[in-house]
């Protein structure tokens, strides 16, 4: 931590001293993403920050998993399903499970067969 403040000090006291203080919300974009690029913005992955896989309902892994890597410069940037579901956006059911989709296109995947 010490040696990335080292590192950066110097642009870290131009923004401080020629930002407004409203701004400081985008002090962690400035400095992680677009400056040290150490992250990514959510929903991408990966040394260069590429596109999570999304579902029909313009959700990272349509909701029902989470994207590996995301918001980091590592990852795969495949969707790691959560229990029940499937598939390269999570857009699926497992085997036994029903497939339902709600009124804002939210694959449900619920109770056995």
């Amino acid at each position: 931590c010490s040696t990335f403040l080292e590192k950066y000090e110097d642009q870290i006291e131009e923004w401080y001293q020629t930002s407004s203080p409203d701004l400081i919300d985008n002090f962690y974009e400035w400095l992680c993403i677009d400056t040290a690029k150490v992250c990514c913005p959510e929903g991408t992955f990966g040394k260069n920050c590429r596109r999570c896989h999304y579902g029909d309902n313009k959700l990272v892994c349509s909701g029902n998993g989470n994207c590996n890597g995301d918001g980091t410069r590592s990852g795969n940037g495949r969707c790691i399903c959560n229990t029940k579901y499937s598939g390269t956006n999570c857009s699926n059911c497992q085997s036994g499970y029903t497939k339902s989709v709600d009124e804002n296109d939210q694959v449900i995947c619920s109770g056995r067969e």
